[in-house]
């Protein structure tokens, strides 16, 4: 994992850090946050490369902050989805694992 965070941060000082920062949360979301799976074993590996990511970096990449954030609001609107009434069971259970991914 630390090899990753330092080729990571790495990019930091070739790249905009808000071009950075949605590419690694993009990356993360698709990653973690499938519609038909909890992905409970994978997502505390890219939250601790995301940590030394952030650790590394400093408070100038605010990357902590984003991943935070973003996720509170992809949370938010899962919810919204899931609360709406609907016929198809199958679309709420979806609802409700991309819900938990972003929990996790």
């Amino acid at each position: 994992i630390e090899s990753v965070s330092k080729a990571l941060s790495s990019l930091y000082s070739q790249y905009p850090f808000h071009d950075v920062n949605d590419c690694l949360w993009e990356n993360m979301r698709l990653a973690c946050v499938p519609p038909h799976a909890v992905m409970s074993g994978l997502i505390p590996l890219y939250v601790a490369a995301i940590s030394g990511v952030h650790w590394q970096g400093g408070d100038g990449i605010q990357l902590g902050g984003c991943i935070i954030e973003w996720s509170v609001r992809e949370l938010h609107e899962s919810l919204v989805k899931a609360r709406q009434p609907s016929d198809l069971q199958d679309v709420n259970s979806t609802m409700n694992k991309e819900g938990s991914n972003y929990l996790l």
